[in-house]
């Protein structure tokens, strides 16, 4: 499949095409959103915030490190499959 991601700050999913997903639900995901204030976004406010409660609090983080670790190896492999020009399989 593939998606193109657009936008201010990459807030928007402009193509989603996956195989075996319904034509309404991609409609839902490229459906146009409000723009943040900058190309920024809303940076990582509520992921500090998270972060400051926990030291505060003595409370664990909301997103464990190892949920964290998932996105970047997503992100990687973005990067990849960009430099390759082929699909990278998690």
């Amino acid at each position: 499949g593939s998606v193109k991601i657009g936008g201010t700050a990459l807030n928007r999913i402009v193509l989603w095409k996956v195989d075996g997903q319904l034509e309404q639900e991609a409609e839902i995901l490229t459906a146009q959103r409000v723009d943040p204030p900058s190309v920024y976004g809303y940076s990582h406010k509520a992921v500090i915030e998270d972060f400051v409660h926990a030291l505060l609090d003595e409370q664990p983080l909301g997103t464990p490190g190892e949920e964290a670790r998932k996105s970047v190896a997503l992100v990687l492999a973005i990067y990849e499959s960009a430099r390759l020009g082929k699909e990278i399989a998690l």
